[in-house]
């Protein structure tokens, strides 16, 4: 596995925090915290020069919920690979859940700007439409968001029902009409459709439902 396959790197190099944090961010993926922990502290008095070494360890600390060190490690993150956006992206979705307003304001600018990078748009407005739903909501923001974001090549299924109950929420006279289009759509995906039902279920609209699965 690629656990496996990182672990042997790592016994091979033991002093290389990039291999280290590798390791770590493998075993986070399997939910092996502890290992990920402990192959992070074998290099810490190593690892601050490292970008992958801090971006690691502010995945383990979000994880256990410590968002000041999350924060602290992605910051330096950005700093030793200015030109990774997904530090970037990373860094700015820990501020904007910052009590600081300044935090907060710079974390939506960054977004704001990793929106015109294909490879993070999604992941930035889908950021900034739960910063905006969570804190701001301000019903023409929410709606170009999630519209922009079911519009991206690269957006999930999620994405499309995410705008599909914001429509519900806002009572936009677009609900029905996009309804109708997801319906067709869903229909060729086993996923689609049956997330389509549970989300028509949970959202009071089961008659509805049971028409669609009629047709």
């Amino acid at each position: 596995t690629a656990l496996e396959w990182r672990r042997k790197i790592v016994n091979i190099q033991p002093t290389a925090p990039d291999d280290a944090a590798a390791l770590a961010i493998a075993a986070l993926q399997f939910n092996e915290t502890e290992m990920a922990q402990k192959t992070l502290e074998s290099v810490a008095s190593i690892g601050s020069e490292s970008a992958v070494y801090h971006a690691a360890v502010a995945q383990l600390a979000e994880l256990k919920k410590q968002h000041s060190e999350a924060e602290s490690h992605w910051q330096n993150a950005v700093r030793l690979d200015p030109s990774n956006v997904n530090y970037q992206l990373q860094h700015a979705i820990v501020l904007i859940r910052s009590e600081e307003l300044f935090k907060r304001a710079t974390g939506r600018a960054t977004l704001e700007q990793l929106r015109n990078d294909p490879k993070c748009r999604a992941a930035a407005t889908r950021a900034l439409l739960s910063d905006s739903i969570n804190n701001r909501p301000d019903a023409p923001r929410l709606l170009q968001l999630g519209k922009e974001l079911q519009g991206y090549a690269e957006a999930t299924f999620n994405d499309r029902i995410a705008y599909l109950n914001l429509l519900k929420v806002l009572q936009d006279p677009a609900f029905f009409s996009y309804l109708t289009e997801i319906e067709k759509d869903a229909i060729s995906k086993a996923s689609d459709l049956a997330m389509l039902f549970s989300w028509m279920k949970s959202s009071g609209m089961s008659l509805l439902a049971v028409d669609f699965a009629r047709t």
